[in-house]
């Protein structure tokens, strides 16, 4: 057991895909047979593509090969409750599930939550039937539990894998968009920089920063009140609280005095501002300690890109966040998600990552596109947006 899980209760120690995927280590790591086969699979010299490196070399392969990963989760809720829930649940499942089934079927159910949203409430300012807030906080229950067997199932069969890693990871990604975007709707905060700011801050920031963390530790330790735990589970309690209370409990104004009113789900969104900022801090601080302080800025300017590019666009732009919220945000997303899954496979090959990712340069074009209408063309941008929209997620998809 890797030293930083040894002063910790056996509970808080994870390797089952909780939160963000952390892992204790692989038991036995890959065997040689797979990294023949691996090695046959791939080139021996990496090949740079205009938007990424398409294959590993050798040393990648070799660090592949030989990772081990650790971390622990100090949630008394996650020690103490669920956990032992877990535990008892894997039991449950058949041997010839393969882990990853597991994991793309709780991504299915959040996926599913959210589809059913969009069709009621597409522009998240209108009320939806209590019964698909009720689902949302389902889905999303199944979603955390699933995530957590995926490890446990891995480790049961003896099929956990650095690439299995990867892809809980990955999907933990893809759910951060999926599962913002479902409380944005819930909590009606309108086609509005509420919304933006609910999955940036809560969503992107903490999640990009966590990675950051692993990424320069090769260890990520979990608070005792974190994302993955609690904050999950405070999703799923505000999702059935409108299913039980109704929506328009969000739409009601908050006047603190002084001329400053929002929405009172604009004050989960502000509310939640305190652990997302905190935590990240505390992320760049691990960070720090150790890689040099340029190191981790160079590691930061993908997120300080992007974070640019998704403000700069929806500021400018006229329809993104007032038409098209949904398409926006989904493009926002699967930017991210190669964001994260970029970083992630640096960190499992032990290869650098790149400062600048030019696979958001259609974030930056479209940016641009709004800022140019806003300046110079009264408030119309050049080109359609909906068509630029459309042009980013078939160049991100491919």
């Amino acid at each position: 057991m890797d030293a930083i899980n040894r002063d910790v209760p056996q509970a808080a120690v994870t390797s089952n895909g909780s939160g963000y995927g952390l892992s204790n280590g692989i038991t036995n790591g890959l065997t040689n047979g797979l990294k023949k086969r691996i090695s046959k699979r791939l080139p021996k010299r990496p090949v740079e593509g205009l938007y990424y490196k398409n294959y590993f070399s050798e040393d990648e392969i070799q660090a592949l090969c030989s990772y081990k990963n650790s971390g622990a989760d100090l949630s008394l809720s996650h020690i103490y409750i669920l956990a032992p829930m877990y535990n008892y649940f894997v039991t449950l499942l058949p041997l010839w599930l393969a882990p990853n089934v597991i994991t793309v079927l709780g991504l299915t159910f959040v996926f599913l939550a959210q589809t059913i949203q969009l069709y009621y409430n597409p522009l998240l300012s209108d009320a939806c039937p209590r019964w698909v807030y009720a689902l949302s906080g389902v889905a999303l229950w199944l979603y955390q539990t699933l995530d957590n067997l995926d490890g446990r199932q891995a480790r049961r069969t003896g099929s956990s894998s650095p690439l299995g890693h990867l892809f809980d990871h990955g999907c933990d990604a893809l759910n951060v968009t999926i599962s913002g975007l479902t409380l944005a709707s819930t909590l009606r905060l309108g086609p509005s920089f509420w919304a933006l700011s609910l999955i940036y801050f809560s969503g992107y920031f903490v999640f990009y920063t966590a990675t950051l963390e692993e990424f320069f530790t090769s260890c990520l330790l979990l608070g005792i009140i974190n994302g993955p735990n609690e904050g999950l589970l405070i999703m799923q309690g505000l999702h059935l609280a409108t299913a039980v209370f109704g929506s328009e409990i969000w739409i009601k104004t908050i006047d603190v005095g002084m001329g400053i009113a929002f929405p009172a789900g604009g004050g989960i969104v502000l509310f939640g501002l305190i652990p997302s900022i905190s935590t990240a801090a505390m992320n760049f601080y691990n960070a720090r300690k150790k890689a040099s302080g340029f190191a981790v800025f160079k590691a930061s300017l993908p997120l300080l890109f992007f974070t640019s590019y998704a403000y700069g666009w929806a500021f400018w732009s006229p329809t993104v966040m007032k038409v098209y919220p949904a398409v926006f945000m989904w493009v926002l997303g699967l930017a991210f998600f190669y964001m994260a899954s970029r970083m992630i496979v640096s960190h499992l090959t032990d290869a650098d990552y790149p400062w600048f990712i030019p696979l958001l340069a259609p974030l930056a074009f479209g940016t641009g596109n709004a800022a140019i209408g806003y300046y110079f063309l009264d408030g119309k941008p050049p080109i359609n947006e909906l068509v630029l929209l459309s042009f980013c997620l078939l160049t991100i998809l491919w």
